[in-house]
């Protein structure tokens, strides 16, 4: 039987062979001298989703895996740096109406106080947006509803502002509740990624 099939069993093993070649080992190189750029620290995109999305879906996720995962594996790693997305409408669902104590910030909370307790420094990043909002508490304000501040040309899933003034005061007015009201210090600088 094995004789039967030994013409594709040798066109196949020469084809590895063809295809594999001579092994090689990688090249590293190592500059001579100093780039002169000081290292910040080590980094990770960490997204305010695990309790709001995680946990809330009912798949077995718990709020302990946080500690005991998420929380375990950051401290682990030695995170230095988090960058974290943020939707405007998680606290301005509707224009004018601020909402800070819904499941969206308390995911966001969560990873702004283990970036506190880790000393990690936090970039807060405003994705855009959403050409509708989606809330996990349907009787949240604007839930299911286009963004008011989304551009009316907008088809992705999140766009550009319509109204930049509009969206720069709703970005400041998360950046001022979380240093005023939440007491977070874990910020350096500023720019368009406004580091918190």
């Amino acid at each position: 039987m094995i004789l039967k099939h030994l013409p594709i069993i040798a066109v196949m093993a020469s084809l590895l062979v063809a295809c594999h070649g001579k092994e090689t080992l990688p090249v590293v190189t190592v500059p001579e001298r100093s780039t002169g750029v000081e290292l910040e620290g080590m980094g990770v995109e960490l997204d305010p989703h695990f309790i709001a999305q995680n946990v809330t879906r009912n798949d077995g996720a718990t709020r302990d895996d946080w500690n005991n995962i998420v929380v375990r594996r950051v401290k682990m790693m030695d995170i230095q740096r988090f960058r974290v997305m943020l939707l405007p409408h998680w606290w301005e669902p509707v224009k004018g109406q601020y909402i800070f104590d819904n499941i969206e910030m308390e995911s966001l909370y969560a990873v702004l106080d283990l970036a506190e307790e880790t000393g990690a420094k936090v970039t807060l990043v405003v994705w855009g947006c959403p050409a509708g909002c989606w809330f996990i508490d349907p009787e949240t304000p604007g839930y299911g509803k286009r963004y008011f501040n989304c551009d009316k040309e907008g088809t992705n899933w999140v766009t550009a502002p319509e109204d930049n003034e509009e969206f720069a005061a709703n970005f400041s007015t998360l950046v001022k509740y979380l240093i005023e009201e939440k007491g977070y210090t874990n910020r350096q600088g500023h720019g368009q990624e406004i580091p918190l």
